[in-house]
C-alpha cells in the first residue's frame, strides 16, 4: 500500500504556510493516497486510452514510451529519481511512499505551482490557491480535490514524466502522464466522495481554471 511522506518548506522572504494551509494540504494528501490505493484507480490507469484525431484509439499515455503497467508501477513504487539529493532524509528507493515536499511562493494568479528536475520539492502558488479557496467557498472539498490533483501531477513530473509545454490541450498534453493521472485521480475522488459534494457531478467542469499551467521548468531527462 502506497503512503505519503509530507514535508513543508519555507519560501523566499521566509514565506511559510499558515496552519490552515498545512491542514488543507495534509487533508489533500490523505485523500490522494486513499484514492491511489483503490482498485478502481489502478484499473483506470491500466485501461487508460484516448482518441487521436488521425491515428484513432491509443492504448497508452502520450509523451512517454512507458506502458500503462509501468506507469502504475512507478507511481506506486516511491522511486522518485531525486532520492539521493537529501542525505539527511529517510527517503529510500522502493519505500512505497510518495515524497511530497511543498514550498509556498507568489507569482501571477494563473500559475498553479511548479517543479523542476533538480529536486522532488513542489512549489505552490499562494496567489492562485487563495483565489481557489474563495471560488470554492460554498464547497471547500473541491479545493482539497484540486490541490491533491495538482500534487499528483507535479509528482508525476518528479518521477520522470513530462509533456510538451504547459497548456493541457496543446500537442495532446491532456493525455500525457501528469495530466492523465491527475484526471483519473479527480474522477475517482468524486466517485468515492460524492456525498461531500453539494452540486451534481454532471455540473462539474473537468477543464476548469486550475489546469492552466503547471510550470514544469524543463523537459530534460523525461521518460
Amino acid at each position: 500500500m502506497i503512503k505519503f511522506d509530507l514535508k513543508f518548506g519555507i519560501g523566499e522572504k521566509n514565506l511559510e504556510f499558515s496552519n490552515q494551509y498545512k491542514t488543507l494540504i495534509e487533508n489533500s494528501c490523505t485523500l490522494l493516497i486513499e484514492v491511489i490505493n483503490t482498485d478502481i484507480f489502478k484499473t483506470k490507469v491500466l485501461n487508460y486510452k484516448w482518441h487521436h484525431r488521425r491515428k484513432g484509439e491509443i492504448l497508452n499515455f502520450n509523451h512517454t514510451t512507458s506502458s500503462r503497467e509501468d506507469v502504475l508501477k512507478k507511481l506506486l513504487s516511491g522511486d522518485d529519481k531525486f532520492v539521493s539529493e537529501y542525505k539527511n532524509d529517510s527517503n529510500e528507493l522502493g519505500d512505497n511512499d510518495i515524497d511530497i515536499w511543498i514550498i509556498p511562493y507568489y507569482t501571477k494568479r494563473k500559475i498553479v505551482g511548479s517543479t523542476n528536475p533538480n529536486t522532488y520539492k513542489t512549489w505552490l502558488n499562494i496567489n492562485y490557491w487563495n483565489n481557489r479557496i474563495v471560488q470554492n467557498k460554498v464547497n471547500p472539498f473541491l479545493t482539497m480535490v484540486e490541490l491533491a490533483e495538482n500534487i499528483v501531477h507535479e509528482y508525476c513530473h518528479n518521477i520522470g514524466f513530462g509533456h510538451r509545454g504547459n497548456k493541457p490541450h496543446k500537442h495532446y498534453n491532456r493525455n500525457s502522464v501528469p495530466y492523465a493521472i491527475g484526471d483519473i485521480f479527480n474522477e475517482v475522488a468524486f466517485e468515492l466522495k460524492n456525498d461531500k459534494l453539494n452540486i451534481p457531478l454532471s455540473e462539474l467542469d473537468s477543464n476548469n481554471e486550475f489546469v492552466i499551467d503547471c510550470s514544469f521548468c524543463t523537459e530534460n531527462n523525461i521518460a
